[in-house]
């Protein structure tokens, strides 16, 4: 049996993830230890290559709180994002050198997988861009030698908010809510080194909540102006729901999903480092109840999944 454990994207909200997880830990003390792959995008690609490097919930929580206004520092003379990047990466930059140090994917103790967007990627001699997933499931895999604070870089490279980095940017465009890479991968066969069913896969996916979004009218003429402020959360959003769908209707009750909605202004902007007390209050208020009856009875522990 493999047992997944997956974040989305979503920047500065990936605080609300991290109280939700350390609320399941209290509830499943041994929780961490029993995770066979991590899997996460962008904000959520930091926190898996966090645990999976044996970093604690709540010292990956201290950094976004304390560190959310060197992340989110703007670039200086570009008003509103209109000419370059919002934001420069030099301070997510030396957040992850300072986690990660210089370890490898390989060196991890856990298992991961991260998605990025390669923008330079040559397919048949020609140049593509081409989602990658990086990952050290294998100990043969080239990606064990990639640096995790790299692969940090890569995911979490959002197009209008950071610089791309090395030729990659956010993972998010690709698989925002990166529970269906996971359930292909692990039911490969060629991937995961055997044949799995459905029914020995288990994956609890958490999200960093999700505005309401919605509009009035149910006939909309519009061009590129108008649709130009809407096609970015619809885009994102329907990748994430898509990923949500895929993996209810593969695994069924072998998959619980963790990702409240909000009203329209009630979570934080993913830049907004300034409310990350509100992400916290967020995330304390999230009903978990039937996640941890999920986990007492679809997420056996190491000697339950063995002996079985």
């Amino acid at each position: 049996m493999y047992r997944v454990l997956t974040f989305d994207g979503g920047g500065i909200c990936g605080i609300l993830s991290l109280v939700v997880l350390r609320r399941l830990i209290d509830e499943r003390p041994n929780l961490l230890a029993e995770v066979d792959l991590f899997a996460g995008a962008s904000t959520g690609g930091i926190i898996s290559l966090g645990l999976a490097d044996g970093i604690s919930p709540a010292v990956l929580q201290d950094l976004y709180v304390h560190k959310g206004k060197d992340i989110f520092k703007p670039q200086r003379f570009n008003w509103w994002g209109l000419q370059s990047a919002k934001y420069t990466n030099k301070g997510l930059l030396r957040l992850t050198e300072d986690v990660f140090a210089d370890h490898c994917l390989g060196d991890l103790a856990g298992k991961v997988l991260i998605p990025a967007f390669d923008l330079q990627c040559v397919q048949d001699g020609k140049n593509v861009w081409y989602p990658k997933f990086f990952s050290n499931w294998s100990d043969d895999d080239p990606d064990c030698r990639v640096l995790a604070r790299d692969v940090a870089m890569y995911t979490s490279a959002a197009p209008t908010f950071f610089p791309s980095y090395d030729g990659f940017i956010d993972g998010g465009v690709a698989a925002n809510n990166p529970c269906a890479a996971a359930m292909a991968m692990l039911l490969n066969p060629k991937v995961a080194g055997r044949r799995t069913s459905r029914r020995d896969l288990k994956i609890l996916s958490i999200g960093t909540g999700m505005p309401a979004h919605s509009l009035d009218k149910r006939v909309l003429n519009w061009g590129l102006v108008k649709w130009a402020k809407q096609l970015a959360d619809v885009f994102m959003d329907g990748i994430v729901d898509v990923a949500t769908y895929q993996c209810q209707a593969t695994l069924q009750e072998g998959f619980c999903r963790v990702n409240p909605r909000y009203d329209v202004g009630v979570r934080p902007a993913m830049d907004d480092w300034k409310h990350a007390a509100k992400l916290i209050e967020l995330g304390n208020a999230v009903d978990i109840r039937a996640a941890v009856k999920w986990l007492e009875t679809e997420w056996p522990g190491k000697k339950e999944a063995t002996s079985g």
